[in-house]
């Protein structure tokens, strides 16, 4: 999908929060759904090593109960699905266009 498509499905599932909901309770694959959208982003767009060897870590800030992605779009866009989107969106995971970026509360 395009970055334009992804921003629009994104802008969908904030007004079909239900539906987003229920498939991500269908992916679950453990207790914490935080935890499972770590791991479905980390599956989707996998970091690349540093020079150094390391990777750098999947959460690039921090603030108050508000966390942000390290995660780039447009490599998000080209590796997801629509169901994999939806999914993500029900475990809370939504673009913060403030930033051009994705966020979760915590």
């Amino acid at each position: 999908m395009t970055l334009d498509q992804l921003k629009e499905l994104f802008e969908w599932c904030s007004d079909h929060d239900d539906e987003c909901e229920k498939l991500a309770l269908k992916h679950q694959t453990t207790t914490r759904q935080d935890l499972d959208a770590l791991k479905l982003l980390n599956t989707l767009c996998p970091a690349k090593a540093t020079y150094k060897g390391n990777a750098p870590d999947l959460i690039s800030a921090a603030e108050h109960d508000q966390i942000w992605f390290a995660t780039e779009l447009e490599d998000l866009a080209a590796a997801a699905t629509k169901e994999q989107i939806k999914t993500l969106s029900g475990f809370g995971v939504w673009l913060d266009s403030n930033v051009d970026a994705l966020s979760m509360f915590v």
